[in-house]
């Protein structure tokens, strides 16, 4: 969708429906210069596949997560990979999905994490 939106800074997407997309990935891929974006009522409990979602957005330093139910989601695949700039990420449970934290944790200069439950 966003893909390689190099020049964009800021994204608000909070009132982007997103009820029955099953496949988000490479949704921001290479918006390298991407600071904020708005995810706050993004709908994952249909998506499958959220690999390479936010790969190469280097400059996006807190990402609110909150939002997002990933029980039904599988595919995780680099999904911060590049994004190494991000220090926090504010997420909603993730307890039952292993894969998901592990695609989180490899941001290698994350600092903090919110598990809201």
């Amino acid at each position: 969708m966003l893909r390689e939106c190099t020049s964009i800074e800021e994204i608000n997407l909070n009132n982007f429906q997103t009820l029955f997309v099953e496949d988000i990935s490479e949704m921001f891929s290479g918006c390298r210069h991407l600071i904020s974006l708005g995810l706050s009522s993004f709908d994952t409990l249909s998506v499958r596949n959220m690999s390479n979602m936010f790969f190469d957005c280097n400059s996006l330093e807190y990402l609110d997560m909150s939002s997002f139910e990933t029980s039904s989601s599988g595919i995780y695949t680099n999904m911060f990979k590049g994004a190494d700039i991000i220090k926090y990420i504010s997420i909603y449970n993730t307890k039952n999905n292993d894969i998901f934290e592990n695609s989180i944790s490899s941001s290698s200069n994350l600092n903090e994490k919110d598990n809201l439950i």
